[in-house]
């Protein structure tokens, strides 16, 4: 269903968050995503200056640039301070971490609709002088997880928010993303952040696993026989195109034949007549002329057998 070029840009982490950065969602009040960077070496110093020119702020989340395709690609860390650059893996996109009250909400685009799953996530988490937390996004955010690192401390229960997202906006995400990727099966990881209520995009995911979508199987099946009743619609559509201009060109020669016959019976006939024309000015018997006469039906004849066998016949 969907274009390959446009599903490589979801392969690829730091593409994947620049296409946001640069669509139309960056210039909307209250949606954004998160700074980042990408890391290619373990070089601290030169990774600080890209940290700073980015303006990505710690803590952040190092994920492997290679969004899909092995399980290293969920294979995470939350880096804290600089000490924490020696344990980074590159290649890798530093984001800023929002702090979003451990509530993720999955958007997972179907062509023309979309389906939102609320998932656990992260919990609240400041910057300081704290060790690197390796994790596996899989195991934070599956349906049902049950881990320490999405358990939000007592100081954020208190001050929890329970609020259901924004429709309009999440169709304003859903709206934007797929005009630019052009993609029919995918997938938003969208948080909201605290304090602010800002809705930030963190990552996508090409034909992710629709887990919460309790009738995805009816709906990819009506999307493959729309998909197949739309080929065939255009299949007999170029069939029919493709007929039209091949009997226009049959037509077309057979009329050139037709012109080009009739137009070798003239000359033929022409040349025949200055045959009979022709005077030698020598006085022949009466034989002779019967077997001039002879010569001349028997050409005839031929002439008229190749144009219609029918005639020849009676």
């Amino acid at each position: 269903f969907d274009p390959l070029d446009k599903v490589r840009i979801l392969m690829d982490r730091y593409r994947q968050y620049k296409l946001v950065d640069d669509s139309a969602l960056s210039s909307e009040i209250g949606l954004f995503t998160p700074t980042f960077v990408e890391l290619n070496s373990k070089n601290v110093e030169e990774n600080v200056e890209k940290l700073k020119a980015a303006g990505v702020k710690y803590p952040f989340v190092c994920k492997p640039t290679v969004a899909h395709g092995s399980t290293l690609a969920h294979h995470m860390s939350l880096i804290f301070c600089e000490d924490g650059l020696n344990d980074i893996t590159p290649p890798c996109v530093a984001q800023t971490f929002i702090n979003h009250n451990a509530r993720l909400f999955k958007l997972f685009v179907i062509k023309n609709d979309y389906y939102i799953i609320e998932r656990p996530s992260l919990k609240n988490f400041i910057a300081g002088n704290f060790p690197t937390i390796h994790f596996c996004s899989h195991d934070i955010s599956k349906p049902k997880s049950c881990s320490s690192l999405s358990e939000l401390d007592e100081s954020d229960l208190q001050s929890i928010s329970t609020t259901e997202p924004d429709k309009s906006r999440l169709d304003k995400i859903v709206e934007v993303i797929t005009d630019k990727l052009g993609l029919s099966l995918y997938g938003i990881d969208v948080i909201i952040e605290n304090g602010t209520g800002r809705y930030a995009i963190i990552d996508m995911n090409a034909f992710p696993g629709y887990e919460g979508v309790d009738n995805i199987l009816e709906l990819l099946r009506d999307m493959i026989v729309e998909e197949i009743n739309k080929q065939n619609a255009i299949g007999q559509k170029c069939m029919k195109e493709c007929n039209c201009e091949i009997k226009a060109k049959c037509e077309a020669d057979a009329a050139t034949v037709s012109s080009q016959g009739n137009e070798k019976v003239k000359d033929e006939a022409k040349k025949s007549e200055i045959h009979n024309d022709i005077d030698s000015g020598i006085e022949t018997s009466d034989s002779c002329d019967e077997q001039k006469n002879k010569a001349i039906c028997v050409k005839s004849m031929r002439r008229q057998h190749s144009k219609n066998c029918a005639n020849s016949s009676t």
